[in-house]
């Protein structure tokens, strides 16, 4: 299913500030340092993840007008929507990047007391994450674990090596016996906002194409949908600290409060 678009005057509203006190993340002895760090990476990691996916939604409430087609202005679109795409791809294993080694960490009494207190859902969430970061989760055994599986041994980093984006190139433009399949496409203008190497994300959405065998549509579809729970499960891991074991409650600024500042 594709994300519903905010609606044009919604889209960058959210609800009113809360404040706590910001003594929370600071460690009170030597063994909750990298706790703290790790918890407060998370938080940082799922601003990152959702304001990538809101920049993928915006894609919606702006689409070209009429069937796509080569033009500028397709090609634009179809550009930008692959290169959020990319950097949605790029969050996931940078996330899985982050809990893969930090055992010490995800095994300490503060950290679990934070796991026992999620809901059913987000703790398996997480324990999917940890096992295929660490490369424990063995034969795959649900689509969730697939879609990490692939991520984490398929999908390259951002940006491919030299001889995969080539790959990506010929795959795009040329058939197997070398038989050119379209022309490149540029746009220059004037200004950096009016130039765009088209031929360039031809070549990476070619290398994703290869990369994903058919499949690409599905795995989009996926990966808008598990961002979704992985920023739900990390939203509560760091909403549990603060509240459970910090014991620190949020408080809302009063209007005049936040007329004075």
């Amino acid at each position: 299913m594709e994300p519903k678009p905010p609606t044009t005057t919604a889209a960058y509203q959210l609800p009113r500030l809360e404040h706590f006190d910001p003594a929370v993340f600071l460690p009170k002895n030597k063994s909750e340092e990298d706790v703290c760090a790790f918890i407060l990476m998370l938080a940082h990691v799922y601003n990152d993840l959702r304001d990538v996916m809101f920049a993928y939604n915006l894609l919606y409430e702006n689409v070209p007008q009429g069937k796509p087609s080569k033009t500028a202005e397709w090609g634009n679109y179809s550009g930008l929507k692959l290169h959020v795409l990319r950097l949605i791809q790029a969050h996931f294993r940078e996330t899985l990047q982050l809990i893969r080694g930090r055992r010490e960490v995800l095994a300490s009494p503060m950290f679990q007391a934070i796991i026992q207190s999620l809901s059913k859902r987000d703790k398996q969430c997480w324990a999917t994450l940890v096992e295929a970061a660490e490369g424990t989760a063995g034969t795959p055994t649900n689509e969730f674990r697939v879609f990490l599986n692939e991520m984490r041994n398929k999908i390259t980093s951002h940006y491919a090596g030299l001889d995969q984006i080539l790959a990506g190139y010929r795959r795009k433009f040329f058939d197997p016996s070398g038989i050119k399949l379209q022309d490149a496409y540029i746009s220059r203008g004037t200004c950096m906002a009016e130039h765009r190497f088209h031929f360039a994300d031809a070549a990476a959405e070619g290398f994703l194409t290869g990369q994903l065998a058919g499949k690409e549509e599905e795995f989009r579809q996926k990966m808008v949908e598990f961002a979704r729970n992985i920023n739900e499960a990390i939203y509560s891991i760091v909403d549990k600290f603060i509240q459970n074991v910090r014991k620190t409650a949020y408080y809302v600024e009063s209007e005049e409060s936040s007329a004075r500042a």
